[in-house]
C-alpha cells in the first residue's frame, strides 16, 4: 500500500546532489510525495491517516493539502 501526500507550498525544487552540477530551482505550488509505510518488521501498515504524516522544510512544517491511500500501485522498495 502507497499513501500519496501533497504537501500544498510554495518551494524551490532542488537538486538532491548539487555537487553534480548546478541546483535546479523552481517554485512550485503541489509537491506530491508517496510512502510505502513499514513496522520494525518490515510489514505494511495499511490505516495510516493524514494525522500520522509531519512535512517539513528547511525545518518549517507544511501543510498538507491532500491525502489518499493508493492500494494499485506498484510502489515497492526492498531496502
Amino acid at each position: 500500500m502507497a499513501l500519496a501526500i501533497a504537501a500544498g507550498f510554495v518551494a524551490p525544487a532542488m537538486a538532491q546532489e548539487p555537487e553534480q552540477g548546478p541546483a535546479l530551482k523552481r517554485n512550485v505550488n503541489l509537491v506530491n510525495l508517496f510512502a510505502t509505510v513499514r513496522d520494525k518488521n518490515k510489514r505494511i501498515i495499511g490505516d495510516m491517516k493524514q494525522a500520522d504524516f509531519k512535512i517539513f522544510e528547511d525545518g518549517e512544517e507544511q501543510k498538507i493539502a491532500f491525502f489518499s491511500k493508493e492500494v494499485n500501485m506498484p510502489i515497492t522498495l526492498d531496502c
